[in-house]
């Protein structure tokens, strides 16, 4: 629900800095939807008629992720689900008369009633406080008019979304006051809950039968569908490709190549006095800790333990790297470690409180070793972790790994005892002090420094690849000559996606990204007719090491109108099911008599039993999740036996040996608290997507994007 306070967690300072940075040109009114050089403002949507105009779309996204590492395509998508929702929210909301006030919307942004939006920007984690200094810092520069243009445009858009938010609660909670559950309906929860039944059964399970004793036919897939049409019916048309995928794989020759680069670095990197450096120019990193045997890669462990420091080992093969490893030092690692610290708290994601709170414990730190102050009076004064400020700082003995990775690290690898060490964490920043070590097992740790060079194609085969990529297209331009020619080639075979709505940007083949929504908006283009190959050939790159990794021809192979799912669009998810229906059928034909012994003597199985199952039991233990066969038992009187039963994993047939009714009075008052709780929970989420489905809503992203 909190767009905007998921997107941006940092304080406003840092707001008004990638503002700044973001220039005057970002600047531009976001209702803006009136006539531009003569031509209209395009629209990429409409919510019950009311446009969602490209510019004010575009402008969302740059002031809300201008300095965000989230895939675009995401970004696009929530900012879409967000525009369609605060549409129909407004809708609704004007229907019935509903709306935010401007002392209620002060209120939610700077009062005693704080949007969620705004608890997420100003709350800091450790503490559950709200920082009331850095919002009535804000109140006031806007209020006066003297904020800079980007951060009163960046508010804008927030109170836009404290408004929808204010709203979508509103007609939440009109909807769950409404919730009421009759005393009938009360009983009857008490009846389905505390009637008990135990029954004796046989499960046949359905590859007693071979899957070529039964045939799927179109018709049997045809009728399945219909009597499930609710959950085989698409709200929008889907289309489906098939492609071709060249791997782009390293040769011979390319590996070769590679192993001699790393191979000229063995002397230099043997011989370097500066391995930090030297790691760094040749990109490499390395982690500063100490590796016990057991930690290090299996790879080189038995032969680095032999090493001294300064030796070199490798080139190796680890993965799909070429490595040469150095050992740097050797070091008894202590068991555990005493320790104590003063924090102050700050977000990572906010530069300017970490440079505030590094700042406060610099200075701690010089008091304490001028000797102005003692290290546990300032922990109990300064420290902003109260578990360990009472105790001046103590945080007693800590075993390795115990500690988040950077304080872990400067207690048991880097500090030495008595000294005053600074450090970040995702907490804020940490003066420490190691007081004591415990040794017992006495482990040697081993601190090295890894080059790393991935084995990768040539830019030569990656052209190669590329090439006879391109030639298939050029010689095969429909379905049936791609499936020739790959059933030719034993290297290649032709594949299907699934079925892709028109603005997705996700391909199970190629994952999200430009190449699986360039696909896609060619299959909805009218270039695309059925059975056609795409002139393209597209490209996919490697995510770490951006090389081009592999090459899809694709060709439209279906489309699927809204509505109802046609045969062959679901033929691979509903064959199994209908076939175990029919297996089921046979197994029932072949049940003779109906003692439970005899039926499982016929079929080498055995008698089981399930004890004291209510009606509203969604998983038996032994049984499963079959709600057939719960049902049945409970429409049978005690001794009964039932006719085979077709359930969810094998034909079943049951004997009811006890009944249990309930002769307890109900408490009419708690089951319909009860009753109502689960519907009033799912409100929130159920709500919205209702108004959803009966909005009128017209999308032309995919013109755009």
């Amino acid at each position: 629900m909190a767009l905007i306070g998921t997107i941006r967690k940092h304080s406003w300072i840092l707001v008004v800095t990638i503002a700044v940075a973001l220039g005057g040109f970002l600047i531009m009114d976001i209702t803006n939807s009136a006539q531009r050089g003569g031509r209209a403002t395009p629209v990429i949507g409409k919510v019950n008629g009311e446009e969602i105009t490209l510019t004010e779309f575009n402008n969302t996204q740059q002031v809300l992720y201008s300095n965000s590492g989230a895939d675009i395509y995401n970004q696009r998508s929530y900012l879409w689900n967000y525009f369609v929702e605060k549409s129909i929210v407004k809708t609704e909301s004007d229907a019935l008369g509903l709306g935010v006030g401007d002392v209620e919307l002060e209120d939610l942004q700077y009062g005693n009633n704080l949007s969620p939006i705004i608890r997420q920007q100003f709350q800091n984690p450790q503490t559950g406080q709200i920082d009331r200094e850095q919002l009535n810092q804000i109140k006031q520069v806007i209020e006066s008019g003297q904020a800079q243009p980007n951060l009163a445009t960046y508010w804008k858009y927030q109170e836009e979304q404290i408004i929808k938010s204010q709203l979508q609660t509103k007609l939440n909670t009109l909807i769950t006051k409404s919730i009421f559950t009759p005393s009938w309906m009360a009983e009857l929860r008490h009846k389905d809950q505390n009637e008990k039944i135990s029954f004796e059964y046989v499960q046949i399970p359905f590859d007693e039968v071979e899957d070529a004793e039964v045939e799927v036919t179109d018709a049997d897939i045809k009728a399945y569908i219909d009597d499930h049409k609710k959950t085989y019916t698409r709200d929008e048309e889907t289309r489906q490709v098939s492609y071709v995928k060249y791997e782009v794989i390293p040769t011979s020759e390319d590996s070769a190549a590679i192993y001699a680069d790393i191979q000229e670095l063995v002397t230099p990197f043997a011989e370097s006095t500066n391995d930090t450096l030297f790691l760094d120019q040749n990109y490499s990193q390395y982690d500063p800790v100490y590796y016990t045997r057991e930690e290090l890669n299996p790879v080189i462990a038995d032969t680095l333990v032999t090493l001294h420091p300064g030796q070199v080992y490798g080139p190796y093969i680890s993965g799909n790297n070429y490595e040469i490893v150095k050992l740097m030092d050797t070091k008894i690692i202590p068991d555990s470690v005493k320790s104590r610290h003063i924090l102050r708290t700050a977000s990572p994601n906010s530069q300017a409180e970490m440079s505030a709170a590094y700042r406060y414990i610099d200075s701690i730190k010089t008091l304490i070793e001028t000797g102005v102050a003692s290290f546990d009076s300032l922990a109990r004064t300064d420290s902003q972790d109260p578990g360990s400020a009472t105790l001046g700082g103590e945080l007693g003995y800590a075993a390795l790994n115990r500690m988040v990775k950077p304080f872990n690290d400067m207690i048991f690898y880097q500090a030495k005892k008595g000294e005053l060490n600074i450090v970040a964490t995702q907490f804020g920043i940490h003066l420490i002090e190691v007081e004591d070590y415990k040794f017992i097992e006495n482990k040697e740790g081993y601190k090295i420094g890894t080059i790393v060079s991935p084995i990768i194609p040539s830019e030569g085969t990656q052209n190669e690849i590329y090439n006879q990529a391109a030639d298939f297209v050029s010689s095969n331009r429909t379905l049936a000559e791609m499936q020739k020619a790959a059933d030719e080639n034993p290297a290649l075979s032709v594949e299907k996606s699934g079925f892709l709505q028109e603005n997705d940007a996700y391909m199970l083949e190629v994952g999200t990204g430009q190449t699986a929504r360039d696909i896609i908006k060619w299959a909805y283009s009218k270039n695309a007719e059925m059975d056609a190959v795409s002139p393209d050939v597209y490209i996919y790159q490697d995510p770490v090491n951006y090389y081009n990794s592999k090459y899809l021809i694709v060709a439209l192979s279906a489309i699927q109108p809204a509505g109802v799912a046609s045969i062959e669009s679901v033929r691979e998810d509903v064959t199994p099911l209908v076939r175990n229906q029919k297996k089921g059928q046979v197994i029932a034909g072949k049940i003779t008599g109906t003692d439970l012994a005899s039926i499982a003597g016929q079929f080498s199985t055995e008698v089981d039993s399930a004890q004291n199952v209510t009606f509203v039991s969604s998983f038996v233990p032994g049984l499963g999740n079959e709600p057939k066969v719960i049902a049945e038992a409970f429409k049978l009187s005690k001794d009964a036996t039932s006719s085979p039963i077709i359930g969810e994993n094998g034909v079943y047939v049951i004997k009811v040996t006890d009944k249990i009714e309930d002769a307890t009075d109900p408490n009419i008052a708690a089951l319909r608290q009860q009753a109502s709780a689960q519907p009033r929970s799912a409100i929130a989420s159920r709500l919205i997507e209702s108004l959803r489905k009966n909005a009128k809503i017209k999308d032309y992203r995919s013109t755009y994007y």
